[in-house]
């Protein structure tokens, strides 16, 4: 996929909620981290005086996000297709057991707090084990996670067109971090980045008649 197809593809969406991993969702990388932090905090806070300064410990979504993609970045992919798939199927347990209308095990999901690795594997379905349904809602979800970056670099440069050099660079960065199969799902190729980085560097490189008029 060239840039200028990505790019045209590209609106500004809501930003998604960030939610836990159903059942299986939340890594165990996440968790330890959560439990050291607050481990230590516990300790800092017995260490005073006073003895109501116990402090409460949180850890952003962002920060917990990135710990989930490390960590399923690191799996089998036919094993993260198979927590996959069981997080779904709790996902869909419990809508039920709120009373709610029924949720049919290969309805479209919620995948807001999934990994763009373990959306992937919803996406590219190699084991077979997701729904026409569940593969349209991943492809999808990869859209809207690529407007979203691209509004919000958009609006970060006031909607100039240095906010298209700023998506690109972001571009560059995140395809040199992601696995090779969120890159074959967002159908992101070696010519997807040179594209972009050719685009932020011309962006970013002073034109010769600017060169021009800071020597005089």
């Amino acid at each position: 996929m060239s840039l200028l197809s990505l790019l045209n593809g590209a609106q500004s969406s809501q930003t998604q909620s960030s939610k836990a991993y159903v059942s299986t969702g939340l890594s165990a990388a996440a968790q330890k981290a959560l439990a050291t932090a607050k481990e230590a905090a516990s300790t800092a806070s017995s260490g005073t005086q006073t003895a109501s300064s116990q402090s409460d410990v949180s850890i952003s979504p962002e920060a917990l996000a990135a710990a989930q993609a490390k960590e399923d970045n690191a799996k089998d992919f036919a094993a993260l297709s198979a927590q996959v798939r069981a997080a779904l199927d709790a996902q869909y347990a419990k809508a039920n057991a709120t009373g709610n209308a029924t949720v049919e095990r290969g309805s479209a999901p919620d995948l807001s707090a999934l990994s763009g690795r373990a959306v992937a594997a919803i996406a590219l379905n190699r084991t077979g084990a997701f729904s026409r349904a569940e593969v349209q809602a991943a492809k999808a979800e990869m859209r809207s996670r690529i407007q979203e970056d691209f509004a919000n670099a958009a609006l970060s440069s006031g909607g100039s067109s240095g906010g298209i050099a700023a998506y690109s660079s972001q571009l560059v960065s995140q395809y040199d971090a992601m696995s090779d199969e969120e890159r074959e799902a967002r159908d992101w190729t070696d010519s997807t980045r040179a594209s972009a980085s050719a685009f932020a560097l011309k962006a970013t490189t002073p034109s010769l008649w600017g060169r021009l008029a800071s020597d005089d």
